[in-house]
């Protein structure tokens, strides 16, 4: 379909006359639509209201601004920083043009007032945070904007005009819009889970507790028990269990896979170990065999980490790469080591076997 986008153009109006046609034509070049203070009924006294509905409709917008700060609303901010601003909040792309030399510029076309000039000044701060572009002459504006325009339709494609014959069914319309709500929901959970992940992260490295705020002997450990809940669903009804087993056991069963290696969560929030978990889950677990998966929560998972970080026996690596993740401590080491390792049995050794063989 020819989609036609809609370009709002914002800025002072007297001084920047031209360089504004400029702009409005390298937007009809490229067929697109340009609005502005020109549709308006009074070029800089159009009410608000009409202004920001104006922007809402509107696919993108362009700002200029040269030397003049322009007309105010009371609280001394200008029209053309509000319409900037209700852009921003909008989340329209924002493509900007400032003059490259404004105190170059003819007295009729400058601030002269010390708190206009302030304010303008701070308005171009504002606007070199997003896609900026200078020009010196009017011509060259017309150039930078062509260019800014396709570059802006390239890289943020918007949901633009059609004509009538090509629009989409509203129903589909409906349906787009449903996606994109689905996909800002989804993004935004994205970005929560990695605030959260980055905020565990944070918490483990920091929180080491002193032995004089609590001794290793205090805590939980070897033979001691585990409380683990977990739930299971069968026949479509879900059931949950407590089941126990000791730390040693714990340790001895994912240790292996933390010997040697960093290991940290991966983008489901699972840890490469927790296979190693889930047989001894299911050797202490005392509900139905047809019970096929066993679910925990992840926070008791990170319990453990932690128990076992306060123990000493495992602690955040990193390896040769610059990836860090859970590993466990040389004294960890040592001590599923001692957890796995098998002592020979007396009478059982070379020698008893030989004498055997030689009878």
């Amino acid at each position: 379909m020819d989609v036609r986008y809609q370009f709002f153009i914002s800025s002072t109006f007297e001084d920047l006359r031209e360089e504004r046609q400029q702009v409005i034509q390298a937007v009809l070049e490229l067929g697109h639509i340009p609005v502005g203070m020109e549709i308006f009924p009074s070029a800089e006294e159009a009410p608000w209201d009409v202004i920001r509905q104006t922007i809402k409709d509107s696919d993108y917008y362009i700002v200029l601004s040269a030397g003049r700060y322009g007309n105010v609303f009371p609280d001394g901010v200008s029209f053309t920083e509000r319409e900037f601003d209700l852009a921003s909040e909008l989340k329209i792309p924002i493509t900007g043009f400032i003059h490259a030399t404004p105190l170059d510029l003819p007295k009729a076309k400058r601030e002269d007032e010390p708190q206009q000039r302030r304010r303008l000044s701070s308005f171009h701060d504002k606007i070199r945070h997003r896609y900026v572009r200078t020009w010196s002459t009017t011509e060259d504006l017309g150039l930078q904007a062509s260019k800014a325009i396709i570059h802006a339709t390239r890289n943020h494609p918007r949901t633009g005009w059609v004509r009538a014959d090509q629009a989409r069914s509203t129903a589909d319309l409906a349906r787009i819009e449903e996606l994109r709500a689905e996909i800002d929901e989804l993004n935004k959970k994205l970005e929560d889970a990695n605030s959260e992940q980055q905020q565990l992260q944070d918490l483990i490295r920091s929180t080491v507790l002193a032995e004089e705020d609590i001794s290793p002997d205090l805590l939980a450990q070897g033979s001691d028990e585990i409380t683990f809940p977990i739930s299971y669903t069968l026949d479509g009804k879900k059931y949950r269990e407590d089941i126990r087993f000791t730390w040693d056991e714990c340790i001895a069963a994912i240790g292996p896979d933390l010997y040697g290696r960093m290991h940290w969560r991966d983008f489901q929030g699972r840890y490469a170990f927790e296979s190693s978990l889930n047989p001894l889950l299911r050797r202490h677990f005392s509900g139905p065999q047809e019970a096929k998966t066993l679910r925990y929560d992840r926070g008791d998972i990170e319990r453990l980490m932690f128990q076992f970080k306060q123990l000493g026996i495992i602690m955040i690596g990193t390896a040769d790469n610059g990836s860090t993740g859970w590993t466990l401590t040389p004294g960890g080491e040592a001590h599923v080591t001692k957890l796995l390792v098998r002592l020979k049995e007396p009478g059982k050794g070379r020698k008893a076997r030989s004498k055997t063989t030689s009878e």
